[in-house]
């Protein structure tokens, strides 16, 4: 192979630092770190499993440390994606207690 064809296989890292899980906003969060994953050129589920990972803290990462020992072999992201939302996200009701709390009754 030639010094010029060499170069075309070369992969540029980009430097990413993923901000700390948001426990209150997981779904929001979740589609934060995916644009930053676009943007960054991040694709493999390996990335985006280890970098998800590194913006837990030691607190959220008790709640997922099955799937951190012992990630499944295909959809690690998507698995522990899905793990995060479940425990951290409101459930409806809770969303509809919050969305009456907010509002207003008239003639009060």
């Amino acid at each position: 192979m030639t010094q010029e064809g060499a170069g075309a296989h070369e992969v540029h890292r980009v430097s990413f630092k993923a901000p700390e899980f948001w426990k209150s906003e997981p779904e929001l969060w979740f589609h934060r770190i995916e644009c930053q994953f676009r943007t960054a050129g991040i694709t493999t589920d390996n990335s985006k499993f280890d970098y998800t990972v590194a913006s837990l803290s030691c607190e959220v990462l008790s709640e997922v440390a099955e799937i951190v020992r012992n990630p499944p072999a295909d959809d690690k992201y998507k698995t522990i994606k899905e793990r995060l939302v479940a425990r951290f996200a409101d459930s409806d009701v809770k969303k509809t207690q919050k969305l009456f709390s907010t509002l207003t009754l008239g003639d009060q």
